[in-house]
């Protein structure tokens, strides 16, 4: 089992760090909560990806509804985000896989082996809440 990165939100400076989650709405996963859900979605994320890229940085966030976020508006909140913060653009790509509710891919302006995801899983939380990763990857 390859291990997933640890969520890095309050140790780095990494590109993830400058995307702004709005806490009222979504809570900041700390420590080993929820660590099966968590490491299900990095592994299935680590397999979407097909090899090519590495967790360096993850965030990882209960939504508090517990009907869950629009996904259409989420991503186009990631997209604006994504440009504001380290001049990023959604991209296409052939990776597709089951198990996933749905994932954005995004390029990061001043380093091309680098790519930032947002993914949430089809599986909700055992508490009924939805699970969506920030992820920061490193192409290999």
């Amino acid at each position: 089992m390859t291990q997933a990165a640890p969520d890095t939100a309050a140790t780095s400076a990494s590109v993830i760090d400058r995307i702004h989650v709005d806490e009222r709405n979504d809570r900041p996963l700390d420590g080993q909560e929820f660590a099966e859900s968590r490491e299900a979605l990095a592994q299935w994320l680590i397999g979407y990806t097909g090899g090519e890229y590495a967790i360096v940085a993850s965030r990882y966030f209960e939504v508090r509804n517990k009907s869950g976020v629009n996904w259409a508006f989420a991503e186009t909140y990631f997209d604006q985000q994504a440009r504001t913060h380290f001049g990023g653009e959604r991209e296409r790509h052939a990776w597709h896989s089951d198990g996933v509710g749905a994932a954005s891919l995004y390029t990061v302006a001043d380093d091309p082996a680098r790519r930032v995801v947002v993914a949430t899983p089809q599986a909700r939380l055992p508490n009924g809440h939805m699970l969506y990763g920030i992820f920061e990857l490193q192409r290999k």
